[in-house]
């Protein structure tokens, strides 16, 4: 290390900061040369001096002095060692120890260069080790393994603690976090690597992941898309095993066609009980396993015990009651039920019923209600919906207004005035709904719903209310008239979308029948398409959006930690921060109850810790002020299967990859000297003489002036004590 010490000026030079020196000496001289009284040389020489320096002083301040100071030192770049002690790292292979190749490659390490080398330990995340610890901090524990952000941590020091080269220890398996190989070549530096295990794969048969839906009905088929991985089984039949909690569902065989082989293949089931179910396929186990923990994998399904139900409520037979229910019964998720009025008043079969009303999830009316329809009957409707129904509204020619007054506090609007005249008018979708689920078309139809054949509407002047959003108004003959054709609202009790006009029927009959007979194909449905939205939409109760509670991931390997995370809104879709959010965690060994932690934006968490291999579910809700705002509920499951346990081989392709792209060395544990060898010659690591500068500006500190001022104080005290003036 070299140090350098230099004394400069900002104003003025050196020969000008002397003369100025030389003439206030002289001055100081010429006023103490003779004196009344007379001074003894002693006191003379005295005040000579300090006048003379205290005027220096004060003309150095005004020459501006500057002390630089400049540091040279020589350093070796350090090796940061990144040391693997996931599991993954300490099993054992079929022909390989890892832990004790893990030994014996850090004892060969921690002889390079020991001065020049900084030690961290990684699984999903990473410390620093002295050296002389490293061994004692592998426990092998660590149930995730993030090789990039262990190469993040050691890049991301100042610079004068940068690292000159990376050495990975590792077998190279990371499933968690970016791609080592894309951060490798981030960092900018040499990332060496030793890989530990075996790269024979062992026998071994493995699910990697099931597919379907997550909700089902009673009853109905479910198919499953099943990815099945084996080494060494082929031509071996593997049986394979669907359940349904522990009661076996579906059993199948197939036959893998080469040593290594990974086949997709779909089996299905056929629910019978109700509620949150957990679903799991098992493989195998076929003859010398390497391990059967990765055999199985597991999700959850949500089955109802029957189809949604539909009512039909209808002021009396038409067409469009016809095509109505014909489109809502294609869908096979619908259990129709229709009610028909009769010219009198009375029904075609049994009238509805309150409870066949509630239990609906969604009512549909057509024509409904006419000048005879009971009373009781709008009532009953009216009632529904107020409490949570959702209903679809479409007009007819019998549609009675004073009737339908008494609908008004549920419906998306309000009539004005009305004349019993038919007009045939077309559909145009407003802004608002040209976005709207409820109007969305399959891709390129987007025109479809001005291509539409024109359905009727009564001259009937409305105004939407409450929250009604207008998705499409009237148009005659080419002009908009600004008149509400399709609407929607939720602020009135359940969802509700009323069309405002009929003759639906013509949209499937003059629009997809007539194109179907010219010989088109692929013609959209607009009728089905838009029913289908609708009573979807309807379907979808609001406060049901409202809470969410969930566990951070549906499924978790044995030893992770289990979060639960929420989102709470109010019935206005806001953020709400001050909720009181609990949930109830089930398992068949007990129960749990927690309390969610707000970490702001209506946002809520807390941990569960590490749970036991198991099946559980949550129900959680949420309450303000003693109200409630909503309940969720979910289920997750622990397996015993361990992420780290699907690393059954060293990932040669990886570490080899981040060598190569960063002008690195790889090599197996048992050539691990020449990775070291290679380290030693890499000239990345020479020494580099780094320099460092700093400027003091002493004319700007105060203890120049302090000592001045001490100066001129000192010749005045002796100048009183010789009694000179």
């Amino acid at each position: 290390m070299n140090d350098t010490l230099t004394l400069s000026f900002g104003s003025g030079t050196w020969w000008l900061y002397t003369l100025c020196v030389l003439a206030v000496v002289g001055l100081s001289w010429r006023v103490y040369y003779q004196t009344t009284p007379v001074l003894t040389p002693i006191r003379r020489y005295a005040l000579i001096t300090l006048r003379s320096l205290g005027l220096a002083i004060l003309i150095l301040t005004l020459f501006e002095p500057l002390l630089r100071t400049v540091t040279s030192t020589s350093t070796r770049p350090v090796v940061t060692v990144l040391v693997d002690r996931s599991a993954s790292a300490g099993m054992t292979d079929a022909t390989v120890r890892r832990s004790q190749q893990m030994a014996e490659v850090l004892e060969t390490v921690e002889r390079l260069r020991p001065n020049d080398v900084r030690f961290a330990v990684f699984d999903g995340s990473v410390s620093a080790v002295d050296g002389k610890y490293v061994r004692d901090s592998l426990d092998y524990r660590g149930q995730r393994t993030d090789i990039a952000s262990a190469i993040r941590w050691a890049t991301n020091v100042p610079v004068d603690e940068a690292p000159g080269a990376l050495l990975l220890v590792t077998d190279g398996n990371s499933n968690t976090g970016q791609s080592p190989i894309y951060q490798a070549q981030l960092a900018g530096l040499p990332v060496y690597s030793i890989g530990i295990g075996d790269t024979t794969p062992p026998r071994d048969v493995v699910v990697r992941s099931i597919a379907m839906n997550d909700a089902a009905i009673v009853g109905m088929p479910v198919p499953i898309q099943v990815t099945v991985g084996t080494k060494g089984y082929a031509g071996q039949a593997l049986p394979i095993v669907v359940y349904d909690g522990d009661r076996e569902v579906a059993r199948t065989t197939i036959t893998p066609i080469q040593d290594r082989w990974t086949g997709v293949f779909d089996v299905s089931f056929t629910p019978s009980l109700e509620g949150l179910r957990s679903i799991s396929v098992k493989a195998g186990p076929l003859a010398n396993e390497f391990k059967t923990t990765n055999n199985g994998a597991l999700q959850t399904i949500h089955v109802r015990s029957s189809k949604r139900s539909i009512v039909i409520l209808a002021g009396g037979p038409s067409p469009d009651v016809s095509f109505v229910k014909g489109a809502l019964e294609q869908q096979r998720d619908y259990a129709v039920s229709t009610f028909v009025q009769k010219q009198g008043g009375e029904f075609y079969g049994s009238p509805p019923t309150a409870n066949q009303l509630r239990d609906a999830e969604a009512i549909v009316t057509i024509g409904f209600p006419t000048a005879n329809t009971p009373r009781g009957v709008v009532a009953m409707v009216t009632e529904a919906v107020s409490k949570g129904r959702s209903l679809l509204w479409i007009g007819g020619a019998m549609v009675d207004v004073p009737a339908l007054r008494f609908m008004e506090p549920v419906l998306p609007f309000t009539v004005q005035a009305s004349r019993p005249r038919e007009l045939t008018v077309t559909v145009e979708a407003s802004n608002a709904g040209g976005g709207d689920a409820l109007m969305r078309l399959p891709a390129g139809d987007a025109t479809s719903w001005a291509a539409l054949p024109p359905m009727y509407r009564m001259e009937m002047f409305t105004r939407p209310q409450g929250d009604a959003t207008v998705l499409a108004t009237a148009a005659l003959n080419g002009v908009n008239l600004g008149e509400p054709i399709i609407m929607r609202r939720t602020d009135g009790g359940g969802k509700v979308v009323a069309v405002v006009g009929h003759g639906l029927y013509r949209w499937k009959l003059l629009g997809k029948g007539q194109a179907e007979a010219r010989g088109a194909i692929a013609v959209t449905d607009v009728l089905s398409t838009f029913l289908e939205n609708g009573v979807r939409y309807l379907s979808v109760r609001p406060n049901e959006r409202r809470v969410s509670v969930r566990p951070s991931r549906q499924a978790y390997a044995a030893g992770e930690r289990v979060d639960l995370v929420a989102s709470v809104r109010d019935e206005t879709d806001r953020l709400v921060d001050d909720a009181d959010v609990v949930a109830d965690v089930r398992s068949s060994a007990g129960s749990k109850n927690v309390r969610l932690s707000l970490i702001g934006n209506g946002r809520y968490i807390t941990s569960l810790g590490t749970l036991p291999p198991g099946r559980y579910t949550v129900a959680g809700s949420a309450s303000r002020g003693g109200t409630e705002l909503g309940k969720d509920n979910a289920a997750f499951s622990v397996g015993e299967l361990f992420l780290e346990d699907l690393a059954t081989t060293v990932d040669t392709v990886t570490l080899s990859s981040m060598a190569a792209r960063s002008g690195a060395e790889f090599a197996l544990a048992n050539n691990a000297e020449r990775v070291l060898d290679a380290l030693n010659r890499d000239p990345r690591l020479n020494p580099v003489t780094r320099t460092r500068s700093s400027e003091i500006g002493l004319w700007s500190l105060p203890w120049l002036l302090a000592a001045a001022l001490c100066l001129f104080s000192a010749e005045w005290f002796l100048r009183k004590r010789s009694s000179l003036p």
